[in-house]
């Protein structure tokens, strides 16, 4: 994991720290800067040609997790440090706009003899967004009906690209199987 700190009123920052060529499965977390509970971020190693690796990051609790793109940290095979670029786009039914740009430091190394990454799913914002949007809503339902010091969560697994709503800490009469069986949904993407 790598994070990224924006001041307020910034629309640029550098990464805390660093990451490592061929490494894979590293997140992005983003903090200090308020953003929707889902949001795309479009990621390069070039800053102002070429084309981008779009992922969706997940906010919760003012924080925002994005998935890196495993190819990015390839790096092509370089054989020098390099710069993954990760530009924060907000969209909403009229418009769309890069409201942050984000660059993280990529460390070359020798690329290690067994080299491998998972398959990453080909999904798209519009197929997450009607989930999320179909999740949150669920989440608000939840919540008001279960005020009895529940915990509601909304989480996407990216390893089996479904998204749904956890509860944690049920009190005052409520069993997790009374909670899960009738307000708890699993969305498979499609």
């Amino acid at each position: 994991m790598i994070t990224a700190i924006i001041d307020a009123g910034q629309h640029y920052c550098q990464a805390v720290s660093d990451l490592w060529q061929w490494d894979y499965g590293q997140t992005l977390r983003i903090q200090g800067v308020k953003l929707p509970a889902a949001v795309e971020v479009q990621f390069s190693t070039t800053e102002r040609i070429g084309e981008t690796v779009t992922r969706i990051g997940v906010t919760q609790e003012g924080v925002t997790e994005v998935p890196i793109p495993d190819t990015l940290l390839e790096g092509n095979g370089a054989s020098h440090d390099y710069v993954i670029y990760a530009f924060i786009y907000v969209e909403d039914a009229a418009s769309g706009k890069t409201e942050h740009k984000i660059a993280m430091n990529v460390r070359a190394r020798p690329k290690p003899a067994i080299h491998g990454t998972p398959e990453e799913d080909d999904i798209t914002y519009k197929q997450v967004i009607a989930a999320v949007k179909d999740a949150a809503e669920t989440v608000h339902t939840l919540y008001l009906t279960a005020s009895y010091n529940a915990r509601v969560q909304l989480k996407w697994d990216t390893s089996n690209n479904k998204v749904g709503v956890y509860v944690r800490n049920i009190g005052s009469g409520w069993t997790v199987n009374q909670v899960s069986i009738k307000r708890i949904e699993g969305l498979k993407l499609k």
